[in-house]
């Protein structure tokens, strides 16, 4: 019946759906070729192929589609023509054994899982869409590996990996291989989760400039403005070289005036990497009590968050505990009440104790019943992040412009307003020094704006 199916594909054109949580199997002994313009939509249906699955370019497209987790197996290593990952976000798409693709992987939804195993892109094909929430992951190990003939390149990136190359000389064929795990560095150190092994046949007095791109959820914890390049010769032994610049906000690293390539990673001049990255902290009074909401974007061996309140004192009281994640690298929310807040006004924070008993603190923010909008702005003058605090009586979504001298808007962020207490921050450090108008828009009626002084 599946060598039926095989002809239909190939004399046809048609599209083959596979029905939902399903197997589309190549069995021992069959074949399957595609002709150009053939999509085959796998539908929440894992593929396994035993037989035979090798693809030229222009043959077409296996999409794998759907809302569920999907894999690749079988005894036979497939080779596609083109592969898109449309599972649905938070999905994976696990690899069981080495893939190859000849064209391209389109990433429009969903995660790839290298599982160990790896993609190979040969010297033609390329990483397509890859985002924040759509990408190659591989906790486990694998890699990605392209490779390109390499002649005085300028800003060479094969197989669109995120290393770009640029030098005088001819490197000859050069192999990169890109990975997803966190490199140890000093014994106890750590990276971002990307790594490259980059090997040119020519790696003699190069005098080259790599950029290395990554994705914020590949940060593991590290600060993007504290990120530097590191690199080792026998992936053991780690030598931090510093960076001629970066970029925050296009996500890349530069470093200038290598002589020759190795492995390559991105970590803080420490290696350590902060324990936890906060999206929001918030308060808000609800009948008499004060709803207290947090979110992080990552966390590091975070052991628990202790809910601290202060009034007019001074003086800071452990009012609660939540534990903490431990190690993720996905969006955890929290929640607590504080059932009897103090008169007035209340001041919190949280404080994050990981598993070696050390503490880092949120910032404060304040609740009191019955408030009005307010805003704030601070530090200003400022030097790297201000602090942009809003007082809401309703939720709405609120637009942040940062605009300079000549009326250019050169910052802009766009998120929720939840009922209560809100603080955003806002990362002012790639603004050259001078003077700036901050414009904030909330709800249907509020348009606050303050000048701010960038030291």
């Amino acid at each position: 019946m599946l060598k039926k199916i095989i002809l239909m594909l190939s004399f046809c054109g048609i599209s083959l759906c596979c029905l939902p949580q399903a197997n589309m199997h190549i069995t021992t002994g069959a074949s399957i070729k595609l002709t150009s313009g053939v999509v085959v939509n796998l539908n929440s249906t894992n593929l396994i192929v035993d037989g035979t699955l090798q693809q030229a370019a222009g043959d077409g497209t296996f999409m794998f589609t759907g809302s569920t987790a999907t894999s690749i197996s079988g005894s036979s290593l497939p080779v596609f023509d083109k592969l898109v990952i449309a599972i649905g976000t938070g999905n994976t798409l696990s690899f069981h054994h080495e893939v190859s693709v000849v064209t391209q992987v389109t990433f429009t939804s969903g995660l790839m899982d290298l599982n160990g195993n790896n993609l190979n892109l040969g010297s033609t094909g390329l990483l397509m869409g890859e985002s924040e929430s759509s990408r190659v992951i591989g906790p486990a190990g694998g890699e990605v590996i392209a490779s390109a003939t390499l002649n005085a390149p300028t800003a060479a990136n094969p197989g669109n990996l995120g290393a770009l190359i640029t030098t005088s000389q001819n490197l000859g064929t050069t192999t990169i291989s890109r990975g997803h795990q966190s490199q140890t560095i000093g014994g106890t150190g750590a990276s971002i989760l990307r790594y490259f092994d980059i090997t040119p046949t020519n790696d003699l007095n190069l005098n080259a400039t790599l950029r290395q791109q990554y994705f914020d959820a590949e940060l593991n914890g590290f600060d993007p403005n504290s990120l530097v390049v590191w690199s080792s010769p026998d992936n053991t032994t780690w030598t931090n070289l510093g960076f001629t610049d970066r970029d925050t906000t296009l996500h890349y690293v530069d470093l200038t005036g290598i002589n020759s390539f190795s492995r390559w990673t991105l970590s803080s001049a420490s290696g350590i990497p902060l324990p936890v990255t906060y999206i929001f902290f918030n308060a808000s009074c609800t009948s008499g009590q004060v709803d207290i909401e947090w979110a992080t974007a990552q966390q590091s061996n975070s052991s628990v968050f202790n809910i601290e309140r202060s009034g007019n004192n001074g003086q800071w009281q452990v009012i609660g505990s939540v534990t903490a994640a431990g190690n993720s690298s996905i969006e955890n929310s929290y929640f607590f009440t504080d059932y009897n807040p103090l008169p007035g006004t209340n001041l919190y924070r949280i404080a994050e104790y990981d598993l070696d008993n050390r503490v880092s603190y949120t910032q404060v923010i304040g609740s009191s019943c019955g408030v009005n909008d307010a805003f704030a702005v601070w530090p200003n003058p400022v030097s790297s992040t201000v602090w942009i605090s809003i007082s809401s009586e309703n939720i709405a979504s609120v637009n942040m412009m940062v605009y300079d001298a000549r009326g250019t808007l050169v910052l802009l962020k766009k998120t929720s307003l939840s009922e209560g207490n809100n603080q955003y921050s806002l990362d002012l450090s790639n603004l050259a020094q001078g003077t700036y108008e901050l414009i904030v828009d909330w709800g249907s009626d509020h348009h606050v704006s303050s000048k701010i002084l960038k030291l």
